[in-house]
This record gives structure tokens, C-alpha cells and sequence, in this order.
């Protein structure tokens, strides 16, 4: 004889809730607010380090600061553990590009 019993609700699961947070942290980046974005982005890391997209958009955030160091910094660690990730690679190289026009301009 079979229970019944409905199966338990699902529980959201970590992986769930940390893409809910970047989905969130996109969604504030494209509405302008980047300290937010930012907050939400350095959240995610601190519980999941090897979050890709994360990373990747914090070193986005990096750029608009002009902080291209840190940018080149955060988008190396994003290609280090997605070595393919094109779109990492292409805005490092703008970063480093923009960095040495900074310095060409000091």
C-alpha cells in the first residue's frame, strides 16, 4: 500500500540561493548600482570563492572604477579556474590596455 503523503516541499538549495544573489547583484549592475552590485558580488565570494560569474563581474566593477589592477587581478583569478571563459579573457586585456594608457597619459 502506497503513503499518501505528498513528498516534502524542496528546500532551496545553497547553489539555488547564491544564483538568486547574482541574478540580484546583474540586476542592480544594470540598473546603476554598483556598490551594491559590488556588496552582493563580494557576498557570493565570500561563501562560494569559486563562483565564475561573480568574480567576473566584480572585476567588471573593477574597471568602471578605473581600478584596473584589481581588475586585472580578479579577471586572472576567473580565467585561472575557467581557462576558456573568452569574454574573462577579452576584458583582462582591455584592463591591462587601459592600464597602460593610464600610465602613458601620467
Amino acid at each position: 500500500m502506497q503513503s499518501s503523503k505528498s513528498p516534502p516541499a524542496r528546500a532551496i538549495a545553497p547553489a539555488d540561493e547564491v544564483q538568486k544573489q547574482f541574478q540580484h547583484a546583474l540586476t542592480l549592475c544594470q540598473s546603476g548600482d554598483l556598490a551594491r552590485a559590488q556588496g552582493i558580488c563580494r557576498q557570493i565570494i565570500a561563501s562560494s570563492p569559486t563562483h565564475v560569474d561573480a568574480l567576473h563581474l566584480l572585476g567588471l566593477l573593477a574597471v568602471q572604477e578605473r581600478d584596473f589592477a584589481r581588475a586585472i587581478t580578479i579577471l586572472g583569478k576567473v580565467i585561472k579556474l575557467d581557462p576558456g571563459n573568452a569574454p574573462a579573457l577579452v576584458n583582462r586585456g582591455s584592463a591591462y590596455r587601459s592600464s597602460s594608457d593610464m600610465k602613458r597619459r601620467s
